[in-house]
């Protein structure tokens, strides 16, 4: 519980307590990502079945591996940078901030990056660490690489169905989907306003046109086809209003009127192939990853690319070669469970308990367990934090670019013992007063 009646307190002090666990809980989250680090270099999440810390952080304490991926990054980072690490620790940068310096900064320039976040609200810090990269990695060979290695395409279905997609391409690579965009709207929409829904209908156009003209070339054209899963009924029963929906891969509900309109050219899948054939045929591969939803069934992992098709009982020793005994694994979990003497069963509602050599099962998710009295140990961890230290010495002034970047890149360039960039020599450089705003403001 908060120090205070949270419903009842005078709102001037509820303000403060808000602020002041803010402060602790960043002093904590800098404490537990240093701890997080130290178990990563000491190898601690090593075992079978475990790719990396990311994915141990993942299965362990619930977090995506995108998100493990980060906390590890600056967690390393927080370990060879000080002053950024005392900032944290006494709970005056949040993470937030943290995590935009440690993208940017070394040991010679960190004071100054922790200067400018003091007075700077999280969003301007972002801006003046995109700027400062820009500038300071103009033409050269370093940012072309980081920029390649940033590159990324992403996508998740809504609750709604819709699929949202975010990418993010080098400048060549953009300004050929862009030229791709322009296209499918002049060849599809001639005449049309280019909007967003448009655009949408431009990036259907260009994927649709992508299959169809790859198709023949794949090594396996049907792994590329939708899927539709529905009950036989649906399309022969007149009771249209009272029919159960339906799923497009990856189970997103479709109306039964959008199947009747899919089913005109489409072909029908069998859920099994017994013992005929030890390999898994493509209809049924289908089923299988439909059921699986495209991802590892491994505990703790969720892959969905390089996926095996595996028999729960081998081929060899009579299990069948149908959906009840498949289970769909990522190339390293499958391995895992052939040789490092794991077993994996299949429950009848398809299920799955994956047993280690001794016996016991690995467990698909580990609760998380914050203790009996949670605040009191977050209040202990970080009872050096002062009250308000999160907030900053940020006075609503906005952010003065240009000499933000000049003062940092010549704190960088101080340690190195050349000239500023802007030609004189850096210097040491204090806080300006605030009749005339800090350096990185602007009135």
């Amino acid at each position: 519980m908060f120090d205070i009646d949270v419903e009842h307190a005078p709102l001037h002090q509820l303000e403060a307590e808000i602020c002041s666990w803010a402060g602790r809980i960043s002093a904590a989250r800098c404490a537990w990502l240093l701890a997080l680090a130290a178990f990563d270099r000491r190898e601690g999440w090593a075992g079978v079945g475990i790719r990396s810390c990311a994915h141990w952080l993942s299965w362990k304490c619930g977090t995506s591996l995108r998100t493990g991926y980060e906390h590890l990054r600056v967690g390393h980072a927080l370990e060879q940078l000080p002053a950024l690490r005392d900032a944290f620790a006494s709970g005056r940068l949040s993470y937030a901030k943290v995590r935009a310096i440690s993208r940017v900064t070394d040991v010679g320039s960190e004071a100054e990056w922790v200067r400018q976040a003091e007075h700077a609200t999280a969003s301007q810090l972002d801006r003046l660490v995109a700027a400062y990269g820009r500038l300071h990695g103009r033409d050269g060979l370093g940012q072309v690489i980081d920029r390649h290695a940033r590159r990324s395409c992403s996508w998740r279905w809504d609750d709604d169905g819709s699929l949202i997609i975010h990418a993010r391409l080098t400048p060549e690579d953009g300004a050929l989907f862009v030229n791709a965009l322009d296209a499918a709207h002049t060849g599809h929409a001639p005449g049309m306003p280019r909007d967003r829904a448009t655009n949408a209908d431009a990036l259907t156009a260009v994927a649709g046109g992508f299959l169809t003209s790859r198709a023949p070339t794949l090594a396996d054209p049907a792994r590329y086809t939708v899927n539709v899963h529905i009950d036989a009924n649906l399309l022969t029963d007149g009771d249209r209003e009272h029919q159960s929906r339906s799923d497009v891969e990856p189970g997103v509900a479709v109306h039964p009127e959008t199947v009747r309109r899919l089913a005109y050219d489409a072909g029908v899948a069998i859920p099994n192939a017994g013992r005929r054939r030890r390999t898994v045929p493509q209809t049924l591969r289908r089923l299988l990853e439909a059921r699986d939803r495209g991802t590892c069934r491994y505990p703790g992992c969720d892959h969905t690319h390089w996926l095996h098709a595996h028999h729960a009982v081998h081929w060899a020793d009579g299990g069948r070669t149908d959906l009840d005994n498949l289970v769909l694994l990522c190339s390293f979990h499958h391995h895992a469970v052939h040789e490092a003497g794991l077993t994996l069963a299949i429950s009848p509602d398809h299920g799955v308990t994956v047993r280690r050599p001794d016996g016991t099962v690995i467990p698909h998710q580990h609760p998380l367990n914050a203790g009996t009295e949670p605040l009191r140990h977050l209040r202990n961890a970080a009872a050096s934090v002062a009250p308000g230290a999160i907030s900053g010495r940020w006075a609503g002034e906005s952010l003065r670019l240009q000499e933000s970047v000049t003062a940092l890149l010549n704190a960088g360039a101080a340690r190195q013992g050349t000239r500023g960039h802007s030609g004189r020599s850096p210097g040491p450089r204090g806080p300006r007063q605030r009749a005339s705003g800090p350096a990185s403001r602007q009135r």
